[in-house]
């Protein structure tokens, strides 16, 4: 009884489904154009710019708001955002051709390409294969792993390869998701040495030009060129406020794209045709069927079922069962942008959002607003209204120790020099009169003195908004006030950089 159930209700959703013609959905998307602009109200936002797929053509394509929010210059379908994690499926889809070239399996392991990787245990070195580092399935945790690539960034991406024996796993290989930006860049190295050339190079020949995305681009410094740019922006108070673009030069490979609604266009259109472009097999199908399979499960949800709760990330793609229909998606978020990318594969159905403000939930919600509109069956709980908002700055001459605090034993002197750890970098302890700074290679941070022996971060200039200040200093002084090591909170647990002779 109840597979007759189903059996009807599905049925008589695909009828509903195509007895709305093209016009109607089009139509459908013009009246809600109020509701979109309130949205962007609503978050305080300077612009975004959406377009939607259906039936293998584009349906609509429309921008709002201010791509330059101090010029009023306006969003079309053509203006570039950051795109942020949703360069993720353009980084799995190389190494996805370089596999059906021969040049590499999926179930190689990365050392077979970078000889000098090593992982921290012998287990992770004999387990762990190129489909783990796309899957977010190695187990090694996020928190250190962003911690390296952030604050301690280098603009050559080749030199946290060291690093990563002292990433520790904090899960099983391959029975876990933990999602991390560094096992993409990992990613990316593998596919530059086995197929010859950059990662960006080959985002570009294999991706871009064939698809005809003259408007995508595989960094921020090219991006910028085009004079259809859209600036980042984070809320001040209740006006959009531009802020700095990130450099991600050690996250490249996980999200360093920048592109617009028409060129992303493309892109879903080629994943809803199976990687088919014009009759040409662009991507393999096999490739498109793992890249889009319930993969690995993410937590929180069932793990005995697939149902309309559960959810799974493939290569470079999140991947569930939505009410009876196969949703692929992926948002993407890095200083200043917001990015979202829905497909439905049976509804041949594809919704992009860009937007260029920081951390908000704007485009998911746009998102939504569609969904709904074209499929009410389809209708979710919306989401409640988030979107990141500047830090606040404090003067950097600020003396370390508040009149507040009782000071420590040992004077601030003690804590100047240099403290390193081979899993990171360099840390470098400075006094200016009553104010210590802590420089990384990301950025300078004041310093200051909360009691028990600990320190918190204040930053001292303009940084993009990746990084949000949670750093605790702990000092642990000998019986002659010496330091010799200071314990900073960037894994699970502190770690310990010892002082540098």
């Amino acid at each position: 009884m109840k597979a007759r159930l189903f059996l009807f209700l599905f049925f008589s959703f695909l009828y509903f489904a195509h007895a709305q013609t093209i016009d109607d959905f089009k139509a459908s998307l013009q009246k809600i154009e109020p509701d979109l602009n309130q949205l962007l109200a609503d978050h305080y936002a300077a612009g975004f710019a959406v377009a939607v797929i259906k039936d293998g053509q584009t349906i609509y394509s429309k921008g709002f708001g201010f791509r330059d929010y101090e010029h009023k210059l306006p969003v079309d379908e053509h203006t570039v955002f950051g795109i942020g994690s949703c360069t993720k499926s353009f980084t799995s889809a190389v190494l996805g051709q370089i596999s059906s070239e021969g040049k590499l399996s999926l179930d190689d392991k990365p050392s077979k390409y970078l000889p000098k990787l090593k992982f921290h245990t012998d287990a992770q070195n004999d387990s762990i294969k190129i489909i783990n580092l796309l899957s977010h399935s190695t187990g090694i945790n996020s928190w250190p792993s962003e911690s390296t690539a952030i604050l301690f960034i280098t603009e050559d991406k080749y030199e946290v390869i060291p690093r990563i024996s002292y990433l520790k796993p904090s899960a099983p290989i391959g029975k876990s998701f933990i999602y991390n930006n560094l096992m993409y860049t990992i990613a990316g190295m593998v596919a530059e040495q086995a197929s010859g050339k950059s990662l960006e190079t080959n985002w570009e020949e294999r991706i871009f030009k064939p698809l005809g995305m003259t408007n995508s681009y595989s960094n921020v410094a090219k991006a910028m060129k085009n004079a259809n740019f859209s600036h980042g922006y984070i809320v001040d108070s209740i006006s959009p406020l531009r802020v700095l673009q990130e450099n991600m030069a050690t996250r490249g490979a996980g999200g360093s794209i920048y592109s617009s609604v028409s060129d992303m266009s493309k892109w879903m259109q080629l994943w809803l045709d199976n990687g088919a472009l014009n009759g040409t097999q662009v991507l393999s199908k096999n490739y498109v069927k793992t890249a889009t399979s319930l993969l690995n499960r993410i937590p929180n949800h069932p793990s005995d079922t697939i149902s309309p709760t559960a959810r799974f990330y493939g290569l470079g793609w999140g991947n569930s069962n939505h009410k009876g229909f196969l949703r692929t998606e992926h948002a993407g978020g890095t200083s200043g942008y917001v990015s979202n990318m829905v497909l439905y594969h049976d509804l041949k159905l594809g919704i992009v959002v860009l937007s260029n403000q920081t951390t908000t939930s704007l485009p998911t919600m746009v998102t939504d607003k569609i969904i709904e509109t074209l499929y009410p069956e389809l209708k979710e709980d919306e989401p409640s209204i988030n979107f990141g908002r500047k830090i606040p700055t404090t003067d950097i001459n600020t003396p370390t120790i508040p009149d507040t605090i009782v000071a420590p034993n040992y004077a601030l002197q003690k804590l100047e020099g240099t403290f390193h750890h081979p899993g990171f970098g360099n840390v470098e302890i400075s006094l200016d009169d009553k104010t210590l700074f802590a420089k990384f290679p990301l950025t300078t941070f004041r310093l200051e003195y909360i009691g028990n022996d600990t320190f918190i971060d204040y930053n001292t200039e303009e940084i993009p908004y990746t990084y949000w200040n949670f750093l605790e200093f702990k000092v642990k002084p000998d019986d002659m006030q010496n330091i010799d090591a200071i314990d900073i909170n960037i894994d699970q647990g502190d770690v310990s950089f010892e002082r540098t002779k």
